[in-house]
């Protein structure tokens, strides 16, 4: 159901009830595995949130766009007729 959060505490507290319990080893290994998962889920909202923020931090408007073209050109008086 890709509660890692809930299956990593299920996989905790089994260790800690059952510390001699037949599936020991294998909840670790899962508990280990939620927790990758749960780091590689704030890893990639991490990075959606800075790609979105670099998006908005980039995106300029149309005025923008304007002003940094004209800024270079010359005024009427400096253009030069062939």
């Amino acid at each position: 159901m890709k509660n890692f959060t809930a299956a990593a505490n299920v996989f905790a507290r089994t260790q800690e009830l059952f510390p001699d319990g037949k599936y020991l080893s294998l909840a670790k290994k899962w508990e280990r595995e939620a927790n990758i998962a749960i780091s590689e889920r704030i890893q990639m909202k991490n990075l959606q949130e800075d790609n979105q923020q670099n998006m908005i931090d980039n995106k300029s408007s149309s005025q923008d766009v304007i002003d940094f073209f004209e800024k270079d050109l010359p005024v009427e008086s400096e253009k030069v007729i062939p």
